[in-house]
């Protein structure tokens, strides 16, 4: 008996150190972890406000050659402040709503569902805007649109959902698609600036509009004022050492008078239309000093610093550089509108550079660059004629959007004909055409999609590369348009950077570059919530 119990003892003794071991491991593991996360127990509270910021056409090389003349509290901050990679990978996007919509869900058109703004609707032969959603109706602006077409769950919406719909979410942005792709679903508004009536607008999807809007669109709309605006530059930007004499002593005038159909275009490519939403964003951000400490939340702010497609000469660099110091004004007064809202809690300030959206214009002919028009149009037809020289008559090419020929795959199927073999035709035949670098069919651009950028929903069947500095004519009749206007194609690399200030993070540099998928996961991370449903990329901080 007295054995049985010394052996029971010493068992229990070895378990207890088991045990013990097991539990300082474990904790280890535990410590080991919230060190990791960047916020262990004791640390900050988690942040009450996320300023979440995207520049379209911010790039980094202008950021550089203008520092010295940025305030210390717009870009100055950033730069001296904030954690930074010099430049956002996208993969092979190229227009700013798709990378907008990888940025707040965390994956590629593939899984997102927006490839671009305007999209090839193959049953009607045309281009459609992918928001279109004739369930709802619109604010201010006859656009009846949605963010029903974005197939996961964004940024936003989980913010919303981890607050069980208390704090707000709210997005400004100059147009509707990149204003909804900021909101997400759950958002409780999302505004822009609507081109035709001058006014802000809204969609009944989301349930409030707020006062801000409804108030100035009443009592001062922008419609009634672009007649009094004119854009100058800046005396900084008269300053500027680098800029030839000429730009000085002759500096552009631009105006807005009511006899220009093409005004509120116009002004929402200028940099006066970031200033308007700056004004809005500020007044929507003192609004929400109610709401502290009830959730988290989020401002998105979209901006717009793209090359204007309204200036008279080809040498826009005043223009460019005036643009950058009039956001870097608008941004001073945001951070500290921002400041003043989160007064006692913490918050979150990101910014991130997305594609340009307007098309670059020719060099002078001065310069004597070598330069040619490719014609969407006539490689239709040409390629039209071929295919029916080859395999019968029909209408063997139904359109085209975006560098993207589509084929009548009705006809291809009724002719009992492989789409493979046909796309790899039509690939070889416009790979021969002047101005075309290459033409890939859609399964050889597939293969090449490491970072899922391309929907097979909207996706043609083969895809063209123009020589760069060549023009790319306006496709209009059954085929749509390609890149708005047309415009001119350049392959040089844009820096589009990213910065983020938050409480477990100081002035350090993440990287030459971060994926855009990995920046939702990364900022959920920091707010302890969980990521989008289609975010795979592991966060980078």
């Amino acid at each position: 008996m007295d054995q049985n119990k010394t052996i029971l003892s010493k068992y229990n003794n070895k378990r207890c150190l088991i045990c013990g071991l097991l539990t300082v491991v474990a904790s280890c593991v535990t410590s080991a972890s919230a060190s990791d996360v960047g916020y262990s127990a004791g640390q900050s509270k988690r942040p009450t406000l996320l300023v979440n910021i995207v520049v379209e056409g911010l790039d980094g090389q202008y950021l550089g050659l203008l520092r010295d003349s940025f305030d210390h509290n717009g870009f100055g901050r950033l730069m001296s402040s904030a954690a930074y990679a010099d430049d956002i990978d996208y993969g092979s996007v190229s227009n700013s709503v798709a990378a907008a919509a990888m940025l707040q869900t965390g994956t590629g058109a593939s899984v997102h569902g927006i490839p671009a703004e305007l999209v090839y609707d193959a049953t009607t032969g045309r281009l459609a805007d992918i928001f279109t959603d004739e369930s709802v109706m619109g604010n201010f602006t006859q656009l009846p649109v949605s963010p029903k077409a974005i197939n996961v769950s964004t940024l936003s919406d989980e913010i919303r959902i981890d607050g069980a719909g208390v704090a707000k979410v709210a997005a400004f942005a100059p147009n509707h698609g990149l204003a909804l792709i900021l909101a997400g679903h759950a958002g409780n508004t999302a505004a822009w600036i609507d081109a035709k009536s001058g006014k802000w607008a809204t969609t009944t999807w989301y349930q409030e509009t707020p006062k801000e809007i409804s108030s100035r669109n009443y009592n001062n709309p922008l419609s009634a004022r672009l007649d009094t605006i004119r854009w100058v530059p800046t005396s900084k930007t008269l300053q500027l050492p680098w800029l030839p004499d000429s730009k000085s002593k002759y500096p552009f005038t631009y105006t807005y008078p009511a006899k220009d159909v093409e005004r509120g275009e116009a002004f929402k490519y200028s940099p006066l239309v970031n200033t308007e939403i700056t004004d809005v964003a500020i007044e929507y951000l003192t609004s929400l000093v109610d709401t502290q400490g009830k959730g988290v939340n989020v401002l998105n702010v979209g901006y717009q610093l793209s090359p204007y497609p309204y200036a008279r000469t080809a040498d826009a660099r005043a223009e460019i550089a005036d643009a950058y110091i009039r956001l870097d004004a608008d941004l001073s007064r945001l951070f500290k509108a921002a400041d003043a809202a989160s007064a006692g809690g913490d918050k979150v300030i990101m910014l991130s550079g997305i594609p340009a959206t307007a098309p670059y214009r020719r060099d002078d002919e001065q310069w004597r660059i070598p330069w040619g028009k490719f014609s969407p149009l006539k490689a239709m037809g040409l390629l039209n004629m071929y295919l029916m020289a080859v395999h019968g008559n029909g209408e063997w090419v139904k359109g085209y959007n975006d560098c993207q020929f589509y084929l009548n795959r009705q006809l291809i199927k009724d002719k009992n004909l492989d789409i493979a073999d046909l796309r790899n035709e039509a690939a070889s035949f416009l790979a021969q055409m002047s101005g075309v670098v290459k033409a890939e069919t859609l399964e050889e651009a597939l293969r090449k999609d490491i970072a899922g950028n391309i929907n097979t929903t909207y996706a043609g069947d083969v895809l063209i590369t123009v020589n760069p500095g060549w023009e790319i004519e306006p496709a209009t009749g059954r085929g749509g348009k390609a890149r708005g206007n047309g415009g001119i194609e350049r392959a040089a690399s844009v820096q589009m950077p990213f910065y983020i200030i938050a409480p477990e993070l100081g002035n350090i540099k993440l990287g030459a570059a971060i994926d855009a998928r990995a920046v939702a996961p990364s900022v959920c991370r920091l707010l302890r919530i969980r990521s989008p449903g289609g975010a795979s990329s592991s966060p980078v901080f």
